[in-house]
């Protein structure tokens, strides 16, 4: 009975890994790859040679992640705002996510800044800030909250009221403010910059989570997607400073997770790791 019990508990953590990032979030794909066509008629953009980002697990290492080269010449989708047609061009090298899938609907695309191998970092973004990881230049970050028209809202989300940004520099906020759709944020030698960078932040449009409305709380559904856009000048003469190697693929056996479903697998492995430890000491 005692065997019984244990089983039917590890299957429903099992389950709970696979069903997860299905009923909590729609998947986000990242990729990494080269602009080759722009059409602002149907405002769609074409990456070649794209690589997608992943992790792999296995017993006993920590995951890895990276980027590793798709079956695939070239994505195509729609652009998260008609802007990409004018602050990205043909042979740009970028990051984006997409939605639902690998292409099909980008929600954010990251304009790479210098040439590889120190190309790591962003000085243009475009969509949804929490959808993509890449540091800005110069030492930048801009934290966002969208704050939810709580009259709009249905299920998960509700139509974007404001934005309240935050610009830093080096960790410490240099410029903050609270943004209505349209509206633009800059920081530049006006107001504080000493060394002739600057960072423009405009917040475009998009979701906020209905989970702070009163009368609401977390549930499962779509995420909140919202689109801003983030321009970076650095400082003459800037050179960047290359990040650490990225880790490598460990050999399989391993199992690999796509960019989106990493939280909530990786919660669900937690817990599933927990219980066999706990029935190893009884």
């Amino acid at each position: 009975m005692k065997k019984v019990c244990i089983f039917t508990i590890i299957a429903a953590l099992l389950l709970c890994c696979i069903c997860l990032p299905v009923n909590a979030a729609i998947l986000e794909v990242t990729v990494r790859g080269t602009i080759s066509d722009i059409n602002p008629q149907t405002n769609t953009i074409t990456i070649d040679h794209p690589q997608k980002y992943g992790c792999s697990f296995s017993p006993d290492s920590a995951p890895a992640c990276h980027f590793t080269p798709m079956s695939v010449s070239n994505l195509s989708g729609i652009a998260p705002d008609a802007a990409v047609a004018s602050l990205f061009k043909a042979g740009d090298p970028v990051i984006a996510t997409s939605l639902g899938g690998a292409g099909g609907n980008w929600i954010t695309f990251a304009k790479l800044y210098g040439t590889p191998p120190n190309n790591e970092y962003a000085n243009i973004i475009i969509g949804n800030l929490n959808s993509i990881t890449t540091p800005l230049v110069a030492g930048y970050a801009v934290e966002t909250t969208t704050v939810p028209d709580c009259s709009a809202c249905a299920g998960t989300t509700c139509t974007a009221q404001s934005g309240s940004v935050k610009v830093k520099r080096n960790g410490a906020v240099v410029r903050e403010g609270s943004l209505l759709p349209g509206q633009e944020l800059r920081y530049d030698t006006t107001s504080g910059s000493t060394d002739g960078s600057s960072v423009d932040v405009v917040f475009r449009n998009g979701k906020a989570s209905s989970a702070t409305c009163p009368g609401m709380s977390a549930m499962p559904g779509p995420q909140a997607i919202s689109v801003y856009e983030i321009t970076v000048t650095p400082p003459s003469g800037y050179v960047p400073t290359p990040l650490p190697a990225t880790t490598a693929i460990p050999p399989a056996p391993a199992t690999t997770v796509e960019s989106g479903m990493l939280p909530l697998a990786a919660i669900g492995a937690a817990g599933l790791a927990g219980l066999v430890l706990v029935l190893r000491k009884r």
